[in-house]
């Protein structure tokens, strides 16, 4: 290969690499877990989050499955995001989801007195559980797409 085509494969290699990290949040790819449910779930999660763990299912790739997130919470939430705190839950139904990904016992929501909760259904079967542990200062959310 001469000069001029080993720069002219170089220069093309730039440039796709340039429009992959251009494109790339439309699709979804560098996007965090947070702005994911955000997006798709038309909400602001209350406080300053970090993340600290995450697990998702295989098929969640497909837009089906679950997706499961811990957060650190820096600062105060807005305890009127969780304005239903009373609703039912299964406990069950939340922990064989999380066994079902592998979440390990250390990273589930302790379901306990101290647990703001909320639940967000979409029409297509959807669903999004938000658990606000006000002692651990941690968020946790779970996402089941159908």
């Amino acid at each position: 290969m001469t000069k001029k085509v080993c720069v002219f494969f170089f220069c093309l290699c730039l440039v796709i690499v340039a429009l992959l990290f251009e494109i790339s949040p439309i699709f979804g790819f560098g996007k965090t877990n947070q702005e994911r449910y955000e997006e798709y779930w038309n909400i602001e999660l209350p406080g300053e989050l970090t993340e600290i763990y995450n697990a998702r299912s295989k098929d969640i790739a497909m837009g089906d499955g679950i997706r499961y997130t811990v957060f650190e919470v820096d600062g105060d939430v807005d305890i009127g995001f969780f304005k239903d705190s009373n609703i039912e839950i299964s406990v069950k139904e939340v922990e064989n989801n999380l066994h079902q990904i592998g979440v390990p016992k250390l990273f589930f929501p302790s379901f306990s007195n101290n647990l703001y909760k909320r639940k967000i259904l979409k029409n297509d079967g959807s669903s999004l559980y938000i658990f606000f542990d006000c002692i651990e200062n941690r968020m946790f959310v779970m996402q089941i797409t159908i």
